[in-house]
């Protein structure tokens, strides 16, 4: 079975402008289905509204950038917390998914609120280099 993952909404942004670093070889990993990602609508909407606004995507690149990760993913409807976990609204809904489907891990680039929990739940937050490090092994057994 394959590892089971959250992507935290900077991994798709980086992604989405460098396919090839360590953030777009996660995202195409998971659109491969040598991971599981999960995900919601609200997340990818997120996802979406930055690559446009504030990195200055097309909208036509964006929805492309979105599509792939919807359709390799589960889309999740996950309950809110039931109290707040940082100080950043969007960075609680990247962790809901983590309690309702309880990930392995959550594959974050947020060094002020994700990385720093370490552990939430039973998921564990690493960087997507940290993630690709641990997981080559396994991952190259996939080819």
């Amino acid at each position: 079975m394959p590892v089971s993952v959250v992507l935290d909404i900077n991994i798709g942004v980086s992604a989405a402008f460098s396919p090839f670093n360590s953030p777009g070889r996660c995202v195409e990993l998971a659109v491969s289905g040598k991971i599981r990602s999960i995900t919601s609508d609200e997340r990818l909407a997120t996802l979406r509204e930055k690559l446009v606004t504030r990195a200055g995507a097309p909208a036509f690149d964006a929805d492309a950038a979105v599509g792939a990760p919807r359709l390799a993913s589960l889309v999740m409807r996950p309950a809110p917390l039931p109290k707040p976990v940082t100080t950043d609204p969007e960075d609680d809904a990247v962790l809901a998914p983590c309690l309702a489907g309880r990930e392995d891990l959550l594959i974050a680039g947020d060094k002020r609120h994700l990385l720093p929990l370490g552990e939430f739940g039973s998921t564990t937050t690493v960087t997507a280099r940290e993630f690709l490090q641990c997981c080559e092994q396994r991952i190259a057994g996939m080819d």
